[in-house]
């Protein structure tokens, strides 16, 4: 009878030792998820700021003096006016409410009889600039066939979304069958507010306008 009793407390001693040795995988798991949170918050604060710096020194938000100082300063680090190997001629941006949320660059122009050779060595070399930057585009179109383009018409070759930034490769006619391929950056919740502030100007109008009739 000793001999039954004396083998239950063992059994019973040897489960509560293996009771409190799993309770550390579950610090352990813990102490990862503290881990992974602190991970997360580090990745998601790289993404706001990478959200808000168009390229180089240039960001979202400047107003028009502190973008031509930055503008300057990325122009003297693109020596000949080269990105990789995509050249481009000038840079513009696009403010609102003294603010800067669009800034396009504009590539050299192409003519129509080069343009299936020469686009495609600019567009290549974009491309791959921006492949290496932000990953594989959300968006890819290629290159259209030039006289499919039109003069006021843009064609989205490729585009990146990151979070409110969105990265385009279009390609514009630009006059006298000459063709250029522009990077454009900029932020979409800001085009859709104009769009809808300009879309309520025009319903103003009409009414305005039935209101005399």
């Amino acid at each position: 009878m000793r001999i039954h009793i004396y083998i239950a407390i063992v059994a019973l001693f040897s489960i509560s030792c293996g009771n409190l040795g799993t309770k550390k995988p579950v610090e352990n798991s813990i102490t990862d998820s503290k881990v992974m949170s602190k991970e997360e918050i580090r990745l998601d604060s790289i993404k706001k700021q990478e959200e808000l710096t168009v390229f180089g020194p240039i960001r979202f938000g400047m107003n028009k003096d502190e973008f031509e100082k930055s503008k300057s300063e990325f122009e003297e680090k693109c020596k000949d006016r080269k990105i990789g190997d995509y050249e481009f001629c000038n840079i513009n941006g696009h403010f609102y409410n003294e603010k800067l949320y669009f800034i396009e660059i504009r590539g050299f122009p192409i003519g129509y009889k080069v343009y299936d050779n020469n686009m495609k060595i600019q567009y290549e070399a974009l491309f791959n600039v921006l492949n290496n930057k932000y990953g594989y585009p959300i968006g890819n179109r290629g290159l259209p066939e030039w006289h499919t383009i039109f003069e006021g018409d843009s064609y989205v070759c490729t585009s990146w979304l990151i979070g409110d930034k969105r990265i385009r490769m279009v390609i514009e006619e630009y006059k006298n069958d000459k063709y250029t391929l522009n990077l454009q950056v900029y932020q979409p919740s800001i085009s859709e507010l104009i769009n809808k502030e300009v879309e309520v100007k025009k319903q103003n109008a009409i009414k305005k306008g039935v209101d005399v009739l």
